[in-house]
């Protein structure tokens, strides 16, 4: 079975962003998109808490959650019929990972509004990547090492509130080349947005 990469996931997940079927608790149509995109990053008390994700060609993917943060996830393929366990573990020692599939290494601390979140992002024990995340309630941006491929790159997600606006950049910041962007806005009454 091939493993999933964060990436490949990240991409789907996005590009079905619409398509995904959960309760939001936001006001408005960019209030949800952010939240869905941010709440990625599974932050606690976020107003969202995603218990499963469907792309009705695509995938499913379930979520399990202990002390208000996500343990584990399981992504089936609908294509292949595989299905892949990942497994989180907040604020532990890294001896506590098994070194088997899926497995996130995740420290986090806030200060103020801000809350910061390390990443390590293992598959059967070997460290495939390494993000750094800060999140406040109106905007998010995520710091990759892909280790596997020796590259850098940084995300950014801005809820302006008439629309979200979803960056990536091919280096360490956002003074680097942009390889991605995405925007979206809402109708005028904010109660739909479009990509």
């Amino acid at each position: 079975m091939e493993q999933l990469k964060k990436s490949d996931f990240i991409a789907l997940f996005l590009s079905s962003v619409f398509a995904i079927s959960t309760t939001v608790s936001a006001n408005t149509c960019t209030d949800a998109v952010f939240k869905e995109i941010a709440g990625y990053y599974m932050i606690e008390d976020s107003g969202l808490k995603l218990d499963s994700v469907i792309s009705p060609n695509f995938y499913n993917q379930a979520y399990t959650y202990s002390n208000g943060k996500v343990s584990r996830s399981q992504f089936f393929e609908k294509e292949s019929g595989s299905t892949s366990t990942m497994n989180y573990y907040w604020n532990k020692d890294e001896s506590t990972l098994t070194k088997q599939g899926i497995e996130y290494f995740m420290k986090d601390s806030s200060s103020g509004d801000t809350t910061f979140i390390f990443e390590n992002y293992y598959v059967q024990g070997v460290l495939g990547n390494q993000k750094t995340i800060k999140v406040t309630s109106q905007s998010a941006s995520v710091l990759t090492k892909d280790l596997d491929f020796g590259q850098e790159y940084f995300e950014e997600i801005i809820n302006k509130g008439d629309s979200v606006i979803f960056n990536r950049y091919s280096g360490k910041d956002n003074s680097a080349a942009l390889s991605n962007a995405e925007i979206y806005v809402s109708d005028t009454e904010n109660t739909k947005c479009l990509n």
